[in-house]
Formats: structure tokens, sequence, C-alpha cells
């Protein structure tokens, strides 16, 4: 049986894909609907004739391509772009380097794991591959992260390129819900901190978010951040490209209404402070560092700064204005 592209263009040396079903199955795991939007540039095994015209064979077409983040070599199909079914990470030709290039002289190391981008990335691929033709549309709620996140520990991550902070406040910490409107309604500005800490043997990148429930103590929420980690990373890269911040908020009170308080804020100067201090940490990663030694180096920094406001200095907070409403008030992809 022969498996055929159906949007052939009518002109000489149009290329068109020609081969057994049941060897090409085996061969790139996909099924015969994920072909139908396929038009030129594939492969040929076989001679086939439209209206009497040969098909020819592009002897330039490289069909292999190498993850640049997980170095996963990946059968793809040419003039279609392509995500890695192991990482996520858009597919190139060539070989992977091993750091991956942000903003500047920072280069990030490998990846330890998926940010949540990666992962909507590979389920995007999943689902056009299991057969839905044409291109596939995701839309979810950020609450079903929340809920899942550990109280009053803020969650930084990317979403098409524009860094998120998500928070799930406790009621330990914040009486009501409602008082997170009234910040946001206050005007007063938060506020976040980036240092790196070198204390242990394992570089961390600090960060301290800081929300203004009471101008006289506000509530500061510390963070140890692991810089081959993928959402941390995609938090970066997208501050470097763009100096503003999706913040979503929802506290204990609200999980059964479901509320979401979701802002924008903007964050002058965020960028320059992120690439110093990742450079900081960068060169001192070691190349045999492991999850084990990051821990570790925790547990010291907790005891150095025994509270989330221990070596939070204001004069070096950078202040995050609201400017309005969220730009990803859901997880659209």
């Amino acid at each position: 049986m022969i498996i055929k592209a159906c949007k052939v263009k009518k002109y000489r040396k149009s290329v068109f894909l020609a081969l057994d079903k049941d060897i090409f199955l085996k061969m790139v795991k996909v099924t015969v609907k994920s072909l139908i939007d396929i038009s030129i540039n594939f492969l040929i095994i076989g001679p086939y004739n439209y209206d009497n015209e040969a098909i020819i064979l592009r002897k330039e077409a490289k069909m292999f391509k190498k993850c640049q983040m997980c170095g996963k070599r990946v059968f793809s199909l040419i003039g279609r772009t392509a995500t890695c079914p192991q990482c996520g990470n858009e597919l190139s030709y060539g070989e992977s380097p091993k750091k991956e290039k942000t903003g500047g002289e920072v280069r990030f190391p490998q990846r330890r794991n998926q940010s949540h981008e990666d992962s909507l990335k590979r389920q995007k691929q999943e689902t056009y591959e299991f057969g839905i033709i044409g291109s596939s549309h995701m839309i979810g709620s950020w609450s079903n992260i929340l809920l899942k996140r550990p109280l009053d520990v803020p969650f930084y991550t990317a979403l098409k390129n524009r860094a998120c902070i998500l928070i799930y406040f406790s009621a330990q910490n914040i009486p009501r819900g409602s008082i997170i409107g009234e910040v946001i309604n206050s005007g007063r500005p938060l506020a976040l901190q980036v240092k790196t800490f070198l204390g242990g043997s394992y570089p961390i990148a600090r960060c301290n978010f800081i929300f203004p429930d009471n101008p006289m103590d506000r509530l500061i929420l510390e963070s140890p951040l692991d810089i081959c980690e993928g959402d941390f990373q995609d938090f970066c890269n997208a501050i470097f490209a763009d100096e503003h911040i999706d913040i979503i908020m929802t506290h204990e009170d609200l999980t059964v209404s479901n509320t979401l308080y979701s802002i924008a804020c903007r964050a002058p100067n965020l960028s320059s402070i992120l690439r110093r201090e990742l450079t900081l940490a960068i060169n001192a990663l070691k190349p045999t560092a492991t999850k084990a030694d990051f821990n570790a180096s925790v547990r010291i920094m907790e005891s150095v700064f025994p509270s989330g406001s221990s070596g939070v200095d204001p004069a070096k907070c950078v202040e995050l204005t609201v400017i309005g409403e969220a730009q990803h008030k859901c997880v659209e992809y």
C-alpha cells in the first residue's frame, strides 16, 4: 500500500512521498493522517508519476536532525518545523552544543529536566503525530499547576517568551484571599531580589519575591533555584527578551471558587541583574555537580539565611510595577 501526500503541487520536479506503508510507519512512528497536510520536499523511494511527470529525488535533503538540548537524533520531514520527542526542544541541523546560548554572554548549562513549556511542546507534537490533521491548539488553566504547588513557594517559569511567576498563598501568611486584590488595587509595587549564593558546593540563584500585604512588614517568599532547571532557564531567557512578568496568584480560601489574580508587571533592569548573577553561578558550577550537591547547598543557604527576609537589601530589589492584566491569563499553546 502506498501513502500519498494530498497537496502535491502541479509543476515539474515536484517532490512526493511514496513509501510502503508498513515500512514507513516503522521508520518514523507516525500515523497516515499526520501526512495529510504535507506538500513537497520529502524523500522518494521508488518512481511515481503525476500527470506523466517523473518525480525526482532531492539528493540534498537531510532527513535527520539533532536536538540542540539533549542530543537525540530524530528523523524529521524536510520543510517542517519539528521538536524533539524526548525534551520538546526545537530541532536543527548540525551538532548539539553542550550549552544553550542566551542573551548577552550568558550560556546556561545543559538542562536537567523539561520546563513547563517543553512539556507543552512535546504534548502538542504528540497530539499532531497521533492523527490530528493540521495544527493543534491547547488551552488550560494556571490553577491546574498552582494547586499542585507547595504553599508560599513561587514558581518561576515562562510561556511563549513571557516570564511568569505563579504563587499559591497560604492562610498562615495572608489571612484572606481578598488581600491579594487589595494589594493589586493599592498601587503598591511588588519586588524581586535575585542574588547568587556561593556558600556551598553548588551555586544557587536565591530569588526573594516581595509581596506588600503590609507596607511595614512585607511578605518575602524565598526560592532557591537551580540554574540547570528548565523552568528557571525559560524564565531568565524571557526576561532577557522582555523585562515584563506575568504574575498569577491564588489563595487557600479561593480554591473552591477557582479564583485567580493575574497581573502584568514591568521589571526594569532585571535583565542586567540576572545576567550578572547567572554569570557568577555558571562560572562556579562544577561539571560533576549533582542534584544532591544542590540540595546540600540549599541546606547551607538556609542556615546562613534563616528566614526569607534575611539578606534582602531593598536598594537591590527590582520593583515590579503593575501595568495591567497578565498577557497569559490562561495556558494557551
